[in-house]
Parts: C-alpha cells; structure tokens; sequence
C-alpha cells in the first residue's frame, strides 16, 4: 500500500532526511492510522482519531514517507506543466539528500524488507521513483529547448541512483524465486521510467528498451504472477490494481500495437477482474490485505482505470463506475491526475476475446471469452474466478452484490476467511470486508483473522491456510446458483457454503460437518454476522429456531431471516457481539452477531444455518424441509432444492 497526503501545488517541501516504513503510522493504542502531521520534524506530534497524541519514531519516520512521496508527485506535476524551476529546485535538494545518505541500504530496515537507500524499502523507492522520474521525462517533453544547465548532473543522478536500488532490488528478489511478487512490478516500472527520462534528457523521446523481452521485464513478470482467470496470484483487490497501475504505468509511450496480444490479453483479464468485483457504486471490496477508503487509494484507482482506457478504449464503460466514484471523492486532484496522464499509452488494444465483464449474466475469468449477450439491467447477474476463488452474484435492480470468498489463501496477504461472505448495496456496505489497517498496526492480524470475517469458526481456533472448492456456478431462470466447500480450514470438517441470488432475495445456505470417527476441533461452532451498518436482531415469537435482523437505516436497508431446519443438541442462540468497524476505523465499534451452538461439533457432526435476505420484504418468510427451501417475498412463493 501507498500513502499520499492531499496535494496542494507549492513550492518543493522535501524532507531534509530519508522516511522509514510508512505502515508504522498507526496508533499504539488504538490501531488506527495517525492523522497527517504538519511538519517532518523528529518533535511532530501525531494525533490519532481517538484523540491520542504520539511522537518520535518509528511514526515520524513514516510520516516523512508519505511527504516525500507528495514532494515526488508536486515533481511530477511541474514537469507536466513545465515548471522548471520547481523542478530543478526539487533536484537539488533530493541529490543533496542522496549524497547525504551515501550509497548503502538503508540501515534502518528491518531484516525481511528488500531495502531501499531514501526508504526503508526498495518498493517504496520505486513508487517514489516513478514519479519523479516521470517528472523529468515530461519537462523533457514540454520544454524540449530548455537549458538544463546544473540541474541537468542532479537529474542524472537522481535517475542513476534510482536505478541502481530498484536494479539491486529486483536482482534480490529474483535470487530469492519471487519472480511474481508485486514488487518486481513497480521495481520494474522505476527501471523503465528511469531509464526512459534518461533518455529524454538525450533528446530521445521515443525510448522502449526490453520492457518485454527482458528476462525479468513486464512480460515476464505478468506470466509469473496472474492467474489464469486474470486475477494476481494474492488475490486482493488492492495488490492487483496496484501490480495493474505499476504495469500500465511501466508502457509509458507505448502503442497498443506494440504490446504483445498474449499481455494485452493479460491486461485486459487483470482490467475485467477488477471491475466485475467492484460495486454498483463503484467501491472496490477491500478483500484480504486491503486499505479501506483512502484519499492515496482514490489517486491509484482513478490513475489505473484512466490507463486502462486509455490501453483499450472499449473498456471505458466498463471501467467507469470505479473511475467517476474516485474522481468524485478527489476533486482538483482527480483533474491534474488525468491531465498528467493523457496520451500515456496510445490505443487501441487489439480488441481480443477473453474479457470478464461487469454486467449481467455469466463470465467464469479470463477464459469466459466474448461477453454474453446484453441483459436487461435489472437482470441478476453471475461472475467466477475459479483461480482466484471469488464468486460475485448481483441484482441489477437493486444493486445488490455479494461476494463468496473460496480462493486459495493468497500468501503473507491472505486473511483466514474461508468460505465468507460479503454484502454491498449502492452506496452501502451491509456486510464488507473489513480490509487492513497499516501493518504497523497491532490489530493487523487480528483484522486478518476468521473472528473478522463474516464465515464459521469452531472454539477459539484460527482457521488454517487452505482452498476451497467451487462446486455450482449457474445461471437458471434468472437466478444465479454458487457454491464452493472447503475441507482445510479446520481438520475432520467440511464446511461448505451455498449462495442463491434472484431478482428480489438471496438465499445463504452454510453446512458444517464433521467426518465420521475424525478427531475435530472442541468448542462452539460460530457463523460470524459482521455488518458495517445500524444491526438489529431479534427472535420470532413463538419459534426458537428463528431470527429476523434489520441491516442499515432510512432508505438502504437490508432484512435477514435466519433458521435452523433442527434443533441443535445443547444452547444456541443467535447472538449480539461487538465487533470492530472496517479497517480504516479500527478504533470504532459495531454491534453484530454470533450464531452459536455451543455444544460444537460434539454435540452436533452436522449443522445447517439458513438465511434468507432481501431488501424489499422486512417479513419474507423461510422454510427448509423435505429437501426443499421455500421462500415467500412480497407475496411470492419460491421453492429450490435444498442440496
């Protein structure tokens, strides 16, 4: 993740020492992100949102993170408006910083990182190097006759040192067999960048080099790290638009005649990935190690799906919703972020098959080929990734999405949420994925664990590292039908998880089940309610194996009905829990639930919770008996199959 205070278009404010780690600004106490502090001085003191006050480091350090990559995008938009005695002034000041820091790795860094010289981390010296590599390369560009004079030998060595760390970087991680680690994408792009303003400053303004057919160059890269069906192999949202954002952003100058068909088809998959998880609203679910609703979020998002359609102008459409939501939320810097980038790539893609569309209907991943045919925009519709593990059903009515979660865990990014699932509306966020907070953060991992997660835990244990197993995907009558199970995430126990989607309502079917003889996990079986919203629940009168509950306030609301088909051996209960609000907001509490049989899989080897939601009938009815399930919304009786 990358961080970006607010732009404002001043004079250079660089940082006169190197940043740290930028995870670490977070509070001890609270876990939230700290507020954005007015100066670098090692004295700043920092608040955080519950009103703590923390200074020193490691939280100036990664405050002065965050400044120096403003100062690198200040850089970059004076280059594009050739305002060159920003610039030349910014130069200055980095390569006296440089020669200040020397040319060694960062001593500061932790053993793991892939250490940077500004930075504690190369990668974060490749994003910091994009843009003010880029910054060169358009002043280049804009002011072709200009006489560099001294800042000319400032600009080479500023460029040269950038390309000595992301070098060394990416040599390290290729050492290691991590090829596909979402660094070498932006190590990748720094090279290309750097070496392309290089090139401008020769007066060569049509550079490629061997960003292809390099032995590590994008092609490569690409290859290595996304999945067949188009998602990178972590499979969270946020890392694969920030591999995405780097890779578009490496084909600065390019044509999309000059792209292989094989990585415009990779590109285009990675595209139709991102949009048909997105919401109606245009919210990317921040799934696994995700941030949730930052400003520096917005500014990647926007900069990804304006490249994207730049690369395939049919795509435009597609890409709108999560382009216009970010844009709304930027204001003036929506504006200079798409003026810096028009004409990075020359269209148009090559118009290939393989597309994963956002729309109504079926698409299974990358290889789903031409979109089906348009369907009325109320129609339900129906997107899998099988690699990446994601399920999305959607009413096109109401804006309705949810997303089932079965994919493999995803690596040091991968959170412990098998088979959960995940509700959004238009403009509401009923049940999200709580994302992450900075990694700093002491609630890092608990926000990773099953208790964050709406799906089942037994006793006190964490879910294992494990994949699921998609077992339904079908569209039928205009109903969607999806379902996956998992035999890893606790030993002896199947879990699986049955979603059906129609115009009006959606059906949750979870089964556990314990394997005959298996030595399984003690304690209570939990499935997890996790709203982000206003929750009520609350028994039916006359009828202990049901519940009602209420989801959201005024207008958007969401009304669940939830049954056990048998009654459970010991206590049970549908149950009021506090949980923590979404990751940018780890300081905050909400009410959800817990549906617990306490006596566990001891007392019950097999158990069913049927839920049943919609948004227009507070009194929708459900039944499972006979092997049916049997809904009533709004007057209206639907029956399906219980298995």
């Amino acid at each position: 993740m990358t961080a970006t205070p607010q732009t404002t278009y001043e004079r250079p404010a660089i940082p006169n020492r190197p940043g740290g780690w930028w995870h670490n600004f977070a509070c001890p106490v609270h876990g939230a992100e700290l507020l954005p502090g007015e100066s670098t001085s090692e004295t700043q003191t920092f608040r955080c949102p519950a009103g703590c006050e923390v200074s020193g480091e490691p939280y100036s350090g990664a405050w002065t993170v965050m400044c120096h990559q403003q100062a690198a995008r200040r850089i970059r938009l004076a280059g594009h408006r050739g305002d060159a005695a920003h610039v030349f002034e910014a130069l200055a000041q980095y390569r006296a910083l440089l020669d200040t820091v020397g040319n060694k790795p960062n001593e500061d860094a932790e053993p793991w990182m892939v250490r940077g010289r500004l930075f504690h981390q190369a990668l974060t010296e490749a994003i910091w190097g994009v843009a003010v590599a880029d910054g060169i390369w358009a002043l280049c560009e804009q002011l072709p006759d200009l006489d560099w004079g001294p800042a000319e030998d400032d600009a080479r060595s500023l460029l040269a040192a950038i390309l000595e760390t992301v070098r060394a970087g990416r040599a390290e991680l290729i050492d290691a067999g991590k090829l596909k680690s979402n660094y070498t994408a932006w190590l990748t792009a720094a090279e290309r960048l750097a070496s392309g303003a290089l090139a401008a400053l020769d007066g060569d303004l049509d550079t490629r080099g061997d960003l292809m057919t390099g032995p590590v160059g994008l092609a490569r890269h690409l290859q290595a790290a996304i999945l067949p069906d188009g998602w990178e192999w972590e499979g969270a949202p946020y890392y694969h638009m920030f591999v995405l954002r780097a890779s578009l952003l490496s084909l600065r100058g390019w044509s999309a005649a000059e792209i292989p068909e094989e990585t415009q088809q990779t590109l285009r998959a990675m595209i139709g990935a991102l949009t048909a998880i997105s919401t109606a609203d245009g919210t990317v679910p921040a799934i696994h190690d995700s941030p949730v609703a930052r400003r520096a979020q917005d500014l990647e998002y926007l900069e990804t799906m304006e490249l994207a359609g730049q690369l395939f102008p049919d795509l435009v459409a597609q890409t709108a919703a999560i382009r216009d939501a970010a844009a709304a939320r930027l204001g003036s810097e929506a504006r200079e972020t798409v003026a810096m980038i028009r004409g990075w790539i020359g269209g148009a893609g090559d118009g290939v098959a393989g597309r994963s569309e956002s729309g109504p209907g079926t698409q299974t991943g990358a290889a789903a080929g031409p979109a089906e045919p348009a369907q009325p925009e109320d129609a339900v519709g129906l997107s899998v990734f099988p690699d990446a593990g994601f399920g999305i059903v959607r009413q096109g009515g109401t804006g309705f999405s949810a997303i089932l979660d079965f994919g493999p865990h995803g690596g040091s990014h991968g959170h412990f949420d098998k088979l959960a699932l995940y509700f959004y509306g238009r403009g509401v966020w009923w049940q999200p994925d709580p994302g992450a907070p900075p990694y700093g953060s002491f609630l890092r991992y608990p926000y990773a664990g099953v208790r964050s997660h709406p799906t089942v835990r037994i006793g006190n244990g964490e879910q294992a590292e494990c994949s699921g197993k998609l077992l339904d995907t079908r569209m039928d009558g205009g109903t969607a039908f999806l379902a996956a199970e998992t035999r890893g995430a606790y030993p002896g126990v199947l879990l699986r998880r049955r979603v059906i989607m129609a115009p009006d309502h959606l059906i949750d079917i979870f089964d556990v089940e314990a394997d005959h003889g298996a030595d399984t996990p003690s304690g209570e079986i939990s499935l997890g309610f996790r709203p982000d919203v206003d929750f009520a629940v609350r028994p039916v009168p006359g009828d202990p194996l049901q519940w009602r509950s209420t989801w959201g306030e005024g207008s958007e609301l969401l009304f669940g009905t939830h049954l056990l088909p048998h009654t459970p051996q010991g206590p049970f209960g549908l149950r009021s829990v506090p949980v923590r609000a979404p990751a940018d907001r780890p300081h905050l509490w909400r009410s959800g639930a817990d549906w617990t049989l306490d006596a566990g899989l001891a007392g019950n080897p097999l158990t069913r919770f049927a839920s049943l939601y919609s948004a227009a009938d507070p009194a929708a009815g459900l039944d499972v008996q006979d092997g049916r399930i049997i809904v009533t919304v709004s007057g209206r009786t639907y029956t399906y199959a219980a298995h």
